[in-house]
């Protein structure tokens, strides 16, 4: 009669295999001391594939056959769980734990352990892609990943600390009354009118106000200086002849004066124009003057020549001078052109 295991073990070898009668001759396997030899394979707790065993080419992990090669559980052998990690999704390839990271993340130190820990979006360290530092620039876009939209670009403009200090008056200094006019807050001259003979009669400033223009046709960004809002100073002399007006170009600005004078009064007034040019980079912009255009209203008198000019990025926002039948004396003053930015952001 045959023994009960030997029995067990010969219907193994004769029946097909299935979970339960592997499970049966694993058992009959190990009450015999048998390492898994007999004919239905590997045996009931093997954690390899048996290739031929109760769970065919998986493995038999705990009382479930898996495949070790992607299961998060039991990736590579049995009991091998697959962590996901922060803003990510746990894999198992070929037996090896991965992740797949969420949109805008990344797994920038390797470590399964700290998941897709790098914010693309918003880590300066890496912008875009790991181990990626872009420089910011003027495009309606956060390049570096700082978390603010072209930080460092022009948002604005001033016309800060106008004085007349520094600058001389040219013609009679005694003749006539003593004037001082300036333009608004934000602006600068622009324009001169009045009347003309053999001296300058009358004359009258005109101002506008200093606007930040962008284009955003260009990528990055150009940005310029144009002429907003107007308005227009007091008249000074009282004596009408020839008609004059010396307006600068389009989008210039009045950055010097020059002519001439005498004791007899100021007999010549040449404007000098220019256009505001703001270039650069974030962090690193400058405001320049561009091409100088003069204008003159030239008197039939003959004086002494003057010149008074300003260097970038100042420009004429006022003037002195003396008064009375005609225009006496003459002189400037000026006011520096700043600039704002969009703001970094704070530590």
């Amino acid at each position: 009669m045959f023994h009960h295991d030997a029995m067990r073990a010969l219907l193994c070898s004769v029946l097909a295999v299935g979970l339960a009668n592997g499970t049966a001759c694993a058992k009959a396997s190990d009450a015999n001391g048998s390492t898994g030899g007999g004919a239905a394979g590997a045996g009931g707790n093997s954690t390899a594939s048996g290739g031929n065993g109760a769970c065919g080419d998986f493995a038999m992990c705990g009382s479930d056959c898996v495949d070790t090669d992607t299961s998060l559980s039991h990736c590579g052998t049995c009991g091998n769980a697959c962590a996901s990690g922060d803003n990510a999704t746990a894999t198992c390839d070929a037996g090896t734990c991965g992740l797949v990271c969420d949109a805008g993340f990344d797994d920038c130190d390797m470590l399964l352990s700290t998941g897709c820990e790098a914010d693309l979006t918003n880590d300066t360290d890496h912008c875009g892609a790991c181990d990626t530092s872009p420089t910011e620039s003027c495009n309606d876009a956060d390049d570096d990943c700082d978390g603010i939209v072209d930080d460092g670009c022009p948002s604005g403009l001033g016309v800060l600390n106008g004085s007349v200090a520094g600058h001389l008056q040219y013609g009679d200094a005694t003749g006539g009354v003593a004037f001082s006019d300036a333009c608004s807050t934000g602006m600068a001259m622009y324009r001169v009118s009045g009347y003309i003979e053999g001296n300058i009669d009358q004359i009258r400033a005109h101002c506008a106000l200093l606007e930040l223009a962008t284009d955003m046709s260009t990528v990055p960004f150009d940005y310029s200086v144009t002429r907003g809002a107007e308005e227009t100073l007091a008249v000074y002399g009282s004596y009408v002849s020839t008609l004059f007006d010396s307006t600068c170009p389009a989008n210039e600005f009045i950055v010097g004066i020059s002519g001439e004078a005498s004791t007899g009064g100021v007999h010549d007034l040449t404007i000098h124009c220019a256009e505001i040019l703001i270039k650069g980079n974030p962090g690193a912009f400058t405001i320049s003057h561009g091409a100088v255009t003069t204008i003159t209203a030239d008197g039939t008198t003959a004086g002494t020549p003057y010149v008074d000019v300003l260097t970038a990025p100042s420009v004429v926002d006022r003037y002195h001078g003396r008064s009375g039948l005609w225009l006496d004396a003459i002189g400037i003053g000026e006011a520096s052109i700043s600039l704002t930015f969009v703001a970094e952001e704070s530590p």
